[in-house]
Protein backbone atom coordinates (compact mmCIF):
# COMPACT_ATOMS: atom_id res chain seq x y z
CA UNK A 1 0.00 0.00 0.00
CA UNK A 2 1.32 3.42 -0.99
CA UNK A 3 2.32 5.74 1.86
CA UNK A 4 0.70 9.17 2.11
CA UNK A 5 2.26 12.52 2.95
CA UNK A 6 0.30 15.58 4.07
CA UNK A 7 1.67 19.03 3.26
CA UNK A 8 -0.34 21.90 4.82
CA UNK A 9 -0.27 25.34 3.22
CA UNK A 10 -1.69 28.78 3.67
CA UNK A 11 -2.37 30.86 0.61
CA UNK A 12 0.72 32.88 1.38
CA UNK A 13 3.89 32.12 -0.55
CA UNK A 14 5.97 31.41 2.57
CA UNK A 15 4.29 28.01 3.02
CA UNK A 16 4.48 26.99 -0.62
CA UNK A 17 8.12 27.84 -1.37
CA UNK A 18 9.22 24.45 0.07
CA UNK A 19 6.64 22.57 -1.94
CA UNK A 20 9.14 21.52 -4.65
CA UNK A 21 11.22 19.81 -1.95
CA UNK A 22 8.13 18.06 -0.56
CA UNK A 23 7.22 16.92 -4.07
CA UNK A 24 10.74 15.60 -4.62
CA UNK A 25 10.55 13.69 -1.32
CA UNK A 26 7.26 12.12 -2.42
CA UNK A 27 8.63 11.35 -5.86
CA UNK A 28 11.78 9.67 -4.49
CA UNK A 29 9.78 7.55 -2.02
CA UNK A 30 6.70 6.90 -4.18
CA UNK A 31 4.36 8.57 -1.67
CA UNK A 32 1.00 10.12 -2.45
CA UNK A 33 1.04 13.86 -1.73
CA UNK A 34 -1.98 15.51 -0.15
CA UNK A 35 -1.86 19.30 -0.02
CA UNK A 36 -4.12 20.73 2.67
CA UNK A 37 -5.42 24.27 2.90
CA UNK A 38 -7.52 24.98 6.00
CA UNK A 39 -9.28 28.29 6.47
CA UNK A 40 -11.57 30.05 8.88
CA UNK A 41 -14.79 31.81 7.96
CA UNK A 42 -14.02 35.00 9.81
CA UNK A 43 -14.43 38.23 7.90
CA UNK A 44 -12.27 41.17 8.96
CA UNK A 45 -15.29 43.48 8.93
CA UNK A 46 -19.01 43.36 8.23
CA UNK A 47 -20.08 44.33 4.74
CA UNK A 48 -23.72 45.17 4.14
CA UNK A 49 -24.17 43.27 0.86
CA UNK A 50 -22.02 40.29 1.75
CA UNK A 51 -22.96 36.95 3.24
CA UNK A 52 -20.97 34.03 4.58
CA UNK A 53 -21.67 31.88 1.50
CA UNK A 54 -20.13 34.40 -0.90
CA UNK A 55 -17.22 34.91 1.51
CA UNK A 56 -16.64 31.14 1.59
CA UNK A 57 -16.92 30.92 -2.20
CA UNK A 58 -14.32 33.69 -2.60
CA UNK A 59 -11.89 31.83 -0.34
CA UNK A 60 -12.48 28.55 -2.17
CA UNK A 61 -11.99 30.21 -5.56
CA UNK A 62 -8.69 31.68 -4.39
CA UNK A 63 -7.61 28.25 -3.11
CA UNK A 64 -8.58 26.63 -6.44
CA UNK A 65 -6.53 29.22 -8.33
CA UNK A 66 -3.48 28.43 -6.16
CA UNK A 67 -4.07 24.66 -6.46
CA UNK A 68 -4.36 24.93 -10.25
CA UNK A 69 -1.10 26.90 -10.40
CA UNK A 70 0.69 24.36 -8.19
CA UNK A 71 -0.66 21.54 -10.35
CA UNK A 72 0.47 23.08 -13.63
CA UNK A 73 3.82 24.44 -12.40
CA UNK A 74 4.94 21.62 -10.11
CA UNK A 75 2.91 18.42 -10.22
CA UNK A 76 1.70 17.55 -13.74
CA UNK A 77 5.12 16.42 -14.96
CA UNK A 78 6.18 14.53 -11.83
CA UNK A 79 4.18 11.35 -12.17
CA UNK A 80 3.20 11.20 -8.50
CA UNK A 81 -0.24 10.70 -7.05
CA UNK A 82 -1.58 13.86 -5.46
CA UNK A 83 -4.74 15.59 -4.35
CA UNK A 84 -5.80 18.88 -2.84
CA UNK A 85 -7.99 19.44 0.20
CA UNK A 86 -9.63 22.73 1.11
CA UNK A 87 -11.38 22.60 4.47
CA UNK A 88 -12.96 24.95 7.00
CA UNK A 89 -11.38 24.84 10.44
CA UNK A 90 -8.24 25.44 12.45
CA UNK A 91 -5.15 24.16 10.64
CA UNK A 92 -3.90 22.06 13.57
CA UNK A 93 -7.30 20.40 13.98
CA UNK A 94 -7.64 19.69 10.26
CA UNK A 95 -4.14 18.17 10.19
CA UNK A 96 -4.87 15.87 13.12
CA UNK A 97 -8.24 14.81 11.71
CA UNK A 98 -6.83 14.14 8.24
CA UNK A 99 -3.93 12.14 9.67
CA UNK A 100 -6.50 9.85 11.26
CA UNK A 101 -9.15 9.71 8.55
CA UNK A 102 -6.82 9.52 5.54
CA UNK A 103 -4.28 7.24 7.24
CA UNK A 104 -1.41 9.69 6.72
CA UNK A 105 2.13 8.35 7.19
CA UNK A 106 4.11 11.60 6.97
CA UNK A 107 3.41 15.22 7.82
CA UNK A 108 5.75 17.47 5.82
CA UNK A 109 6.22 20.98 7.21
CA UNK A 110 8.06 24.00 5.86
CA UNK A 111 9.71 26.34 8.43
CA UNK A 112 6.89 28.89 8.45
CA UNK A 113 4.19 26.22 8.94
CA UNK A 114 6.31 24.61 11.65
CA UNK A 115 6.47 27.97 13.41
CA UNK A 116 2.74 28.58 12.90
CA UNK A 117 1.88 25.22 14.46
CA UNK A 118 4.57 25.03 17.16
CA UNK A 119 2.10 25.39 20.04
CA UNK A 120 -0.61 23.22 18.52
CA UNK A 121 1.11 20.14 17.14
CA UNK A 122 3.42 17.86 19.02
CA UNK A 123 4.72 14.70 17.38
CA UNK A 124 3.23 12.53 20.12
CA UNK A 125 -0.25 13.86 19.25
CA UNK A 126 -0.10 12.77 15.60
CA UNK A 127 -0.71 9.07 15.98
CA UNK A 128 1.43 7.03 13.61
CA UNK A 129 2.42 9.94 11.35
CA UNK A 130 6.06 10.95 11.25
CA UNK A 131 6.98 14.61 10.88
CA UNK A 132 9.38 15.56 8.08
CA UNK A 133 10.76 19.08 7.87
CA UNK A 134 11.76 20.68 4.57
CA UNK A 135 13.46 24.01 4.08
Amino acid sequence: MKKKALYPITLIEDTTYCLPKAIKLCEENNWELIILYAYRLIKPYKEENDNSQSFKKDIENKAKFIFDKIEVDLLKSKGIDYRFLSEVGFMADRIKINIQTLDIDYLILCPSMRELLKNDIQENSLGKAFVKFVA
